[in-house]
């Protein structure tokens, strides 16, 4: 009985810590967003989050699918470090051939020099996030650390954005906060794999076949994730096409409300990982499970949406420019489809454990493909709004064809793992 209330004390340790952690991270992130929405024009601070867009796009790229999939490739393998060494391989071959043209993109798309600046800065960020040894920690069960180190860099940052805005001239701003963010995520890079529990290891022949196998293994993931990021980022980039950088800034302010969510439910869904890994490879239903996890999450999701909804709308109101307050109903849109985010995450963590890339696949070119195809016909119809509910339509086709796809799977294998016993009885 000792035993167990041990191990409960510790997990629920673990969960304040990593909530703590995630709440000082959302809000160190709100106070920078919250300046750099209020102080800085609403046009350059259009810009400033388009650029954010972009370095998701590329952090896409160079993650080569595997920010789904290797904390449980991490958990299974008996050569973590030569895994390591692979995967870092792959972000780097991944990374160097994505970059030229998604500069080249930026470059054609900044009106003035310091655009230029500006979005360069922020979208090679994109490659220390991809490469960043967060899999390490959560495969390790060390996620308290690596989000204590989260902490610190957003909490540096806030406090960069906050001199830079007192201290820069208004016109060339936005261009020192992101070369504020590109050094203190460099900085933040350097100190988690220096604190990291497994680092590369082996041969550079050995190193090499890691990397051609997760290059096989993650294939199907990467591009089922490169749809997937049509449904947050399409429809974006077709407002800030149509409408302009200051729609675009409406949009951005809401959505940066909706990260204060995504970070809550990350930090928690973090912690069943590696649990669902490993219930996968155990001869046991993980239906109940199953069921479980996404009810959980699902309340969660919706207590903290709900929070942000009704905090962020009096916040834009009383706050933040007149030229930013049609973000309101935006934000309440987009604090429907944060409610689905703790279910989506934990399905996905099934779907990608229990091997199901073509399904995973199917649901996610699904999902992009709905996203481009309403986000020109919504953005004209409804505006900025349109945005917001293109992300929410999109995203729920997928995930409920994910959670069809994980119950049929878990069901069959339950009935599998049932057989014997039923003879055996």
């Amino acid at each position: 009985m000792l035993v167990i209330v041990q191990r409960l004390a510790k997990k629920h340790g673990e969960v304040l810590k990593l909530v703590s952690f995630g709440g000082g991270v959302a809000a160190f992130s709100f106070a920078a967003n919250f300046l750099l929405a209020r102080y800085l024009p609403t046009s350059d601070y259009g810009f400033f989050s388009w650029c954010l867009f972009i370095s998701q796009l590329f952090f896409v790229f160079s993650a080569f699918g595997m920010d789904r999939t290797l904390v449980p490739d991490l958990v299974q393998s008996e050569d973590k470090k030569t895994l390591i060494s692979g995967s870092l391989l792959l972000n780097l071959v991944a990374g160097s051939i994505s970059l030229p043209p998604i500069l080249y993109f930026i470059w054609a798309q900044s009106e003035t020099f310091s655009q230029s600046i500006t979005a360069v800065a922020i979208v090679v960020t994109g490659i220390l996030l991809a490469a960043s040894p967060k899999a390490v920690y959560d495969a390790s069960r060390k996620m308290s650390s690596h989000a204590s180190m989260i902490l610190a860099e957003k909490g540096i940052y806030m406090l960069s954005v906050a001199v830079v805005l007192f201290l820069a001239e208004p016109e060339h701003a936005f261009v020192w906060v992101a070369v504020a963010l590109c050094a203190t995520r460099v900085v933040s890079f350097v100190m988690q794999w220096s604190k990291a529990t497994i680092w590369p290891g082996g041969s550079i022949e050995q190193a090499g076949k890691s990397l051609a196998g997760l290059f096989q293994r993650n294939f199907l993931v990467f591009i089922a994730c490169c749809f997937s990021v049509l449904i947050t980022h399409a429809a974006p980039l077709i407002l800030k096409d149509q409408l302009g950088s200051s729609a675009m800034a409406c949009y951005a302010i809401a959505f940066q409300f909706s990260l204060l969510t995504q970070l809550v439910i990350s930090q928690t869904t973090r912690l069943e990982a590696p649990t669902i890994a490993s219930a996968v490879l155990r001869p046991e239903p993980i239906r109940p499970m199953i069921w479980k996890m996404l009810m959980h999450s699902s309340l969660v999701s919706a207590g903290v949406s709900i929070a942000i909804g009704i905090v962020g709308s009096l916040t834009i109101y009383y706050f933040l420019p007149v030229a930013l307050h049609p973000g309101i109903p935006v934000l309440w849109v987009i604090s429907i489809w944060s409610t689905a985010l703790g279910p989506g995450r934990i399905v996905n963590q099934f779907t990608v454990s229990m091997g199901l890339n073509r399904q995973y696949l199917a649901a996610t070119i699904l999902s992009g493909l709905i996203a481009v195809g309403l986000g020109y016909f919504l953005i004209q119809a409804f505006g900025v709004v349109g945005c917001a509910i293109n992300l929410l339509v999109s995203h729920m086709v997928g995930i409920m064809t994910q959670i069809t796809a994980v119950l049929g799977a878990a069901t069959k294998r339950d009935e599998d793992i049932a057989k014997p016993r039923t003879l055996e009885a």
